[in-house]
């Protein structure tokens, strides 16, 4: 059984990964973040949600990642559009994984680290 933490689950893209983790093995325990709650398998029982978790701020990823023990990450997380703040694109795109990134390496086991996002 291995904990898989996933970032912007809500998306096309990362909806359709929780969806396949689920079906390839069901004892799987998977958190799911993301800014809206837009999520086709909420009945799943292997998968929690969490919404509005401040990644943005590094002890916040750090406490997620102490809490959770994931084993691997998927960063599916983005802003795409052009007419976002840009402190808001940068947050989202650069700081939330710098800040996992971070905190993988103050936790005590090995993590994959998926990065798939803009």
């Amino acid at each position: 059984m291995k904990n898989i933490l996933v970032l912007g689950a809500s998306g096309v893209i990362g909806n359709a990964l929780v969806k396949k983790l689920l079906e390839t093995n069901k004892e799987d325990k998977i958190l799911s973040i993301s800014k809206n709650s837009r999520f086709d398998y909420e009945k799943d029982f292997s998968v929690w949600s969490r919404n509005g978790l401040d990644l943005t701020k590094p002890r916040c990823a750090s406490n997620l990642l102490n809490s959770f023990h994931a084993d691997t990450i998927y960063n599916l997380a983005a802003i795409s559009t052009s007419y976002s703040p840009a402190d808001a694109v940068w947050n989202t795109n650069t700081n939330i994984c710098l800040n996992l990134l971070e905190a993988c390496k103050e936790v005590s086991h090995a993590v994959k680290f998926i990065q798939a996002s803009t």
